[in-house]
């Protein structure tokens, strides 16, 4: 079974029950410093995701400032 699919079911038992009030941020943080030994390939892929764009509005606006 794959790392990650593995330490799934802890990762959302641990933010359920301890974390579900804190910030998407946040809570990369807190994996980071405090629970990458045990989920490690969890917060592996939070921090990459973490530096992913949600949108792509400013990009978009760059580019129309560029053209005009």
């Amino acid at each position: 079974m794959d790392t990650c699919s593995a330490e799934w079911s802890p990762f959302k038992e641990l933010v359920h029950a301890n974390y579900s009030k804190d910030s998407f941020q946040e809570l990369v943080k807190i994996m980071a410093t405090q629970h990458a030994g045990f989920l490690s390939e969890t917060t592996k892929l939070l921090a990459a995701i973490s530096v992913l764009p949600m949108s792509t509005v400013p990009c978009g606006r760059g580019f129309s400032i560029q053209t005009a």
